[in-house]
């Protein structure tokens, strides 16, 4: 025989199916005590989540799908695609969509781990901040970007308009302006130096 951990009831060890770990260490919880808890948490699942909106998510109906106890949800996403996912997970807030949004913000950076990003992020480090170890040379004497850019989606877009590719760098047409569309074009790396030598030596 065993005790039960909820009910304090001595049962046979054939109702013990399954500890329960708990953060004060294991719980020996028989069957029927099993099964109420659970029983009440697909309940309340069910009754919790009925026309509510998570994130792009609002949740559609349960489904007969589980998923260790938990209820499993038909959502509809703000894209218009539908999407299974569990109560407990929309609850805790892990899920806000059906993927759609991860994908939203790639498209918009146009992949965050590129080198056209990279040649972004470092111009607007040496422009726009003031702790960057390069900005008393740009933005410290008054070189900005223009609006537009500061937008990556915008930026890549002229670039790749403009001839950009992996081998080339950007560069300002006139040293003394910021960067804009009007003021900048791709050249090679070796290009990109003489000219920087040459305006340095002027």
């Amino acid at each position: 025989m065993k005790q039960c951990t909820k009910c304090k009831q001595d049962k046979n060890f054939s109702e013990f199916s399954k500890n329960r770990t708990t953060k004060d260490g294991y719980e020996y919880w028989c069957s029927e005590c099993r099964r109420k808890f659970y029983g009440k948490r697909v309940k309340d699942d069910i009754s919790d989540l009925v026309g509510k909106r998570f994130g792009k998510l609002v949740t559609i109906e349960p489904t007969k799908e589980r998923q260790n106890n938990h209820v499993v949800w038909l959502c509809k996403c703000d894209c218009g695609n539908t999407h299974k996912v569990i109560g407990a997970v929309l609850k805790l807030g892990i899920s806000k969509s059906c993927g759609c949004w991860r994908k939203e913000r790639l498209t918009k950076h146009g992949g965050k781990h590129t080198r056209l990003y990279n040649s972004w992020k470092q111009m607007r480090m040496r422009c726009n901040n003031p702790k960057g170890s390069k900005y008393h040379i740009w933005g410290g004497k008054g070189i900005s970007i223009c609006e537009d850019w500061n937008e990556f989606g915008r930026f890549k877009e002229w670039a790749l308009k403009n001839g950009y590719n992996n081998n080339l760098q950007i560069h300002r047409l006139n040293n003394d302006l910021g960067y804009s569309p009007d003021n900048c074009e791709w050249l090679t790396v070796s290009k990109h130096s003489f000219k920087t030598w040459e305006h340095r030596h002027k």
